[in-house]
């Protein structure tokens, strides 16, 4: 289901490749939006392929409290709950609204979580003015999101917006993951 002339091509075959993201039943559904399980999911993948480099990233060891099965969603997907478990561990996600849509900004994120340590995740004055709907990225994002534009994670639509609110697309979540494993890899 990945036309050959979409922008998305390359990315969409790497991540399955890497084993980062499986299709949908047979097809990958690139315009279909995304989970919360599923982000949270594909970024516990994400974790175990720079495993040997994270004591560089995000996860130097987890300072949350103990979490188990009963601390966990009533919704949370059988097959999501070692997933959600090892990201409200490490403090990626709370785990809460698992079957809900991710936003851009929440994935930013969450990414942000795993691959930037807590003492690192000041950003500065970086401003985000140039991107028409900066005013609409939440307080609690914004330092994430200044961090993927400066590292070139996302780089916003060609009408000049983040769409920061606007649920991420799985193509678009690929790209994130195919630009966070590049830059880890460097």
């Amino acid at each position: 289901d990945i036309p050959e002339y979409e922008w998305y091509v390359e990315v969409v075959g790497e991540v399955l490749e890497k084993g980062l993201m499986n299709g949908t039943g047979r097809k990958f559904r690139p315009d279909d939006k995304t989970t919360r399980e599923q982000a949270i999911a594909v970024l516990h993948r994400l974790s175990q392929t720079f495993e040997d480099k994270n004591d560089e990233l995000g996860e130097e060891g987890s300072s949350q409290a103990p979490v188990t099965e009963k601390d966990l969603s009533s919704d949370t997907s059988d097959w999501a709950l070692e997933d959600v478990l090892w990201a409200m561990e490490n403090g990626v996600s709370d785990g809460k609204n698992p079957l809900s849509e991710i936003s851009r900004e929440q994935f930013v994120t969450m990414l942000f979580r795993l691959m930037v340590p807590e003492d690192e995740r000041e950003i500065g004055a970086m401003g985000l003015a140039g991107y028409a709907d900066s005013d609409e990225i939440s307080d609690w994002a914004y330092s994430a999101m200044q961090w993927a534009v400066l590292k070139g994670l996302i780089s916003g639509y060609k009408n000049g917006t983040l769409a920061p609110t606007k649920s991420i697309t799985r193509a678009e979540l690929a790209t994130l993951l195919v630009r966070a494993s590049e830059m880890v890899n460097e």
